[in-house]
């Protein structure tokens, strides 16, 4: 499939047969027409308003693909169960692992998890990072529930700036997991899942990711911090060195 890239002040200008936008004030209205071809817009994230545009889609309903501190994700609404259902059918996903709930912020972990049990300086070290967190759900339900299993759910705070502010925008979590069908390599360049482009409304290119050449997964390190003084490596990625190391320091055991 053949994706035609424009600029966000291009596409304010012109008329795409797939794609409307209509700015309003600061924020963009984004109307995704599926009239002759199923065809993404692609944005850079550097475009003006692309945080909006991204925000916009987000909050209708639509699952787009966004940048993070590892690797190219897709995400939706945290409180969008058909979104959420439609990454789980496009990844040809386990329905059985959950998405990883994306944060702009340390101060809202506490808004959706149990943190009292972590210092906030070691929070501080870990985010934003390339760690998501295994914390337990407080009683906050507005999360969708296939994002939480055995009462735990995966925090993430990228650090990436342009994803921070699109959920800042948002006001509310997305939903996030990598741009890849379950299985494959996990992608550090939008043209590395070209062939799942007609299945999400947007595309926003950050450039080729940095990534840890010596780890064979470039996904984030997943950490269990649900257990008070103690940790559990659930996966391996990204600088898991490092993490592990600043949790040895806060004098957490390794289970």
């Amino acid at each position: 499939m053949f994706l035609k890239q424009y600029s966000l002040p291009q596409l304010l200008k012109t008329s795409v047969n797939v794609i409307s936008i209509k700015s309003y004030s600061i924020h963009s209205t984004v109307e995704v027409n599926h009239l002759k071809e199923k065809m993404p817009l692609k944005l850079y994230v550097n475009d003006p308003g692309a945080v909006n545009t991204a925000a916009s889609l987000l909050k209708s309903g639509q699952v787009i693909a966004v940048p993070t501190d590892t690797v190219y994700g897709f995400a939706c609404s945290a409180t969008d169960s058909f979104a959420i259902k439609e990454i789980y059918k496009l990844k040809e996903r386990n329905k059985l692992q959950p998405l990883a709930v994306c944060l702009s912020k340390i101060t809202d972990i506490k808004n959706w998890a149990y943190v009292q049990h972590l210092s906030e300086d070691l929070l501080k070290l870990l985010l934003p990072g390339p760690v998501t967190l295994l914390l337990k759900l407080n009683n906050n339900t507005k999360l969708d529930s296939s994002l939480h299993m055995d009462g735990k759910i995966g925090v993430r705070i990228p650090n990436n700036a342009f994803i921070r502010s699109v959920v800042e925008m948002t006001g509310n979590p997305i939903a996030l997991t990598s741009a890849n069908i379950s299985g494959h390599p996990s992608p550090v360049k939008v043209t590395e899942f070209k062939e799942l482009w007609g299945s999400i409304a947007c595309v926003f290119d950050g450039g080729t990711l940095n990534n840890d050449t010596n780890c064979k997964d470039s996904s984030s390190t997943i950490v269990d911090l649900s257990e008070a003084g103690s940790y559990k490596i659930v996966r391996t990625g990204i600088a898991e060195d490092s993490i592990c190391s600043t949790l040895n320091t806060f004098n957490l055991k390794m289970r």
